[in-house]
């Protein structure tokens, strides 16, 4: 079996256009493959939510608890099966 490609926070998007952030070459190429990133989950939203927010650092709130926020490009969003 092969080892998870490691992947960083630097590395998850390429630009900010109109539409949000865009995925990196890299993060595009990786498509179904298993990767491996460290991280810290972020305070969830809400307890019975299906996903969490995996952040490069530390937080003590939820990262879009502020409403004047703009979406972080050190964050990735994890979906629970």
């Amino acid at each position: 079996a092969s080892a998870a490609v490691k992947l960083g926070f630097g590395e998850l998007y390429k630009s900010f256009g109109p539409l949000g952030l865009e995925f990196s070459d890299k993060v595009k190429q990786l498509s179904g493959q298993e990767i491996a990133i460290s991280g810290f989950m972020a305070p969830p939203l809400k307890a019975e939510a299906a996903f969490f927010v995996l952040t490069e650092i530390p937080m003590s709130l939820c990262p879009f608890c502020s409403s004047d926020a703009d979406w972080p490009d050190n964050i990735m969003v994890v979906y629970l099966s």
